[in-house]
């Protein structure tokens, strides 16, 4: 009996997803591949797998709706999302749909398993080490209201990815 593959790999161009099988195999990571949205998730309630890497160009449908649909299936699943799309936009449209990361091609390898290895350890951290990390404000951040609070959370979820953040408010 196979254990089940730690990553989801949703990539459908062919010479892509030779790449990154490669890559994370090399790395001795356990992979399940497929070029659809669709199969993705089906292959993702099949078996719950731990990170899911998903080309949020799919041919079948918006990448960022999958994400949400993934999402839905598994709460806290960290989904690194891949684009060609270098807008801020985009980057922002993929962290609100859920994404924990935004890699955008062209990006070398350190970095893709750098992201994957991240990935993983946020997986499998303890609930408790997180409970405590949510109760510690960040920096020399004052203040413990419902408001800063949610500040807070928003602050970790933005120092988490390597997304560009855009900061508005009243000075």
């Amino acid at each position: 009996l196979m254990s089940p593959a730690e990553i989801l790999l949703i990539e459908d161009t062919p010479a892509r997803q030779q790449i990154y099988l490669s890559l994370l195999k090399s790395a001795g990571r356990s992979v399940t591949s497929v070029t659809t949205a669709t199969a993705g998730l089906t292959a993702f309630r099949q078996q719950r797998h731990l990170v899911v890497v998903v080309n949020i160009a799919l041919p079948d449908r918006d990448g960022l709706d999958l994400v949400r649909d993934l999402l839905a299936v598994v709460p806290g699943t960290p989904i690194i999302a891949i684009t060609s799309d270098r807008s801020v936009s985009l980057a922002v449209k993929a962290m609100r749909s859920g994404a924990s990361e935004l890699l955008v091609n062209p990006f070398d390898q350190a970095r893709f398993l750098q992201a994957i290895d991240k990935a993983l350890r946020t997986r499998r951290g303890s609930k408790a080490d997180q409970q405590d990390k949510d109760q510690t404000p960040p920096g020399t951040f004052l203040g413990k209201s419902a408001a800063m609070e949610a500040v807070y959370k928003q602050i970790r979820s933005a120092a988490a990815s390597h997304a560009p953040v855009f900061i508005t408010g009243e000075i």
